[in-house]
This record gives C-alpha cells, sequence and structure tokens, in this order.
C-alpha cells in the first residue's frame, strides 16, 4: 500500500514529462516548417526581382 502512491506519482511525472516533450517537439517542428516555408517564399521572391532586374537591364 506504500508504493502505491509512489508508483502513481512517477506514472503521472512520466506521462507529463512524455506530453511535455511531445508538445515541444510538436512546436520545434512547426517553426521549422514555418522557417522553411519562409525561406523558400524569400528565395523565390528574390528570384522574381533578379528576373525584374535582368529585364530591365536589357
Amino acid at each position: 500500500m506504500r508504493r502505491n502512491p509512489i508508483y502513481s506519482s512517477v506514472v503521472y511525472l512520466a506521462i507529463s514529462g512524455y506530453f511535455i516533450i511531445s508538445s515541444i517537439i510538436s512546436i520545434t517542428m512547426l517553426k521549422k516548417m514555418v522557417l522553411l516555408l519562409l525561406s523558400f517564399y524569400l528565395v523565390t521572391a528574390d528570384k522574381d526581382n533578379s528576373d525584374e532586374c535582368i529585364t530591365r537591364g536589357k
């Protein structure tokens, strides 16, 4: 009977830790996806701007 509260607290800590870690991982993945999308958008915008400069130069 004495081990039961310790065991339940350990299980609770493990579950809460797992949820915290999974949420942190999902947030970092979302940040990476947003950064990739932003970098891709910036690269395409730079390409469009360079094309405009080339056409203006000609």
